[in-house]
């Protein structure tokens, strides 16, 4: 399913591929960036509802608090994108600042530079629960996959987080961690390596 482009709701940005887990298939999910309209108000509160009954460990509120205060707020520095399957249904959710730096560390190479930082990634409950009811596999990794192209084609210098889930960031291929510390940055002329292993690994 491709969003179209002039339509008063989410922002079609591209196409990319995840396993489905019980047919062990791909199939190809659209990668969208959420506006601010009550249509993609509605499917985000809706989506992150059912997410919380399913397991209150996923970061899905926190994206849809950050999401209205952003809309709230006027704040055109934070972004919400997410991959949704062929019935529209979300199941990856990114909250990404590009504006002043929130997550901060020593790096005298980077301190002027342009960030993307990812804030919060979660996906459906449904997909990290264990083996034998999971719906898709490479969820996680298909999302990141596509937050570094976008990070590329905005020509931001590196890519920043705090790392909350060590199992799955320690996976991703070139982000670094910070000084022994939870943060990870992947800078930019790694960004073609990352995709490439990344590619690999969906």
């Amino acid at each position: 399913m491709q969003i179209n482009p002039i339509s008063f709701t989410q922002n079609y940005i591209s196409s990319t591929w995840v396993k489905n887990a019980k047919t062990n298939k791909n199939e190809q999910m659209d990668f969208v960036e959420f506006e601010d309209c009550p249509q993609d108000k509605v499917l985000l509160e809706q989506t992150v509802s059912r997410w919380e009954k399913l397991s209150p460990l996923t970061y899905g509120t926190e994206i849809y608090e950050g999401y209205r205060n952003a809309v709230d707020e006027n704040d055109f520095d934070k972004h919400f994108y997410g991959l949704t399957d062929n019935n529209g249904t979300i199941q990856v959710l990114a909250e990404i600042n590009t504006g002043d730096r929130e997550i901060c560390f020593y790096d005298p190479e980077l301190s002027n530079k342009k960030p993307f930082e990812i804030l919060f990634l979660s996906a459906n409950p449904k997909s990290t629960a264990n083996k034998e009811k999971r719906e898709y596999k490479g969820l996680g990794s298909a999302m990141v996959k596509e937050l570094v192209t976008l990070a590329g084609k905005k020509k931001k210098d590196y890519i920043a987080l705090d790392d909350a889930n060590y199992s799955f960031w320690h996976k991703m291929p070139y982000f670094k961690s910070v000084k022994d510390s939870p943060k990870r940055i992947l800078k930019s002329e790694d960004y073609q390596k990352c995709t490439k292993e990344l590619d690999l690994m969906i």
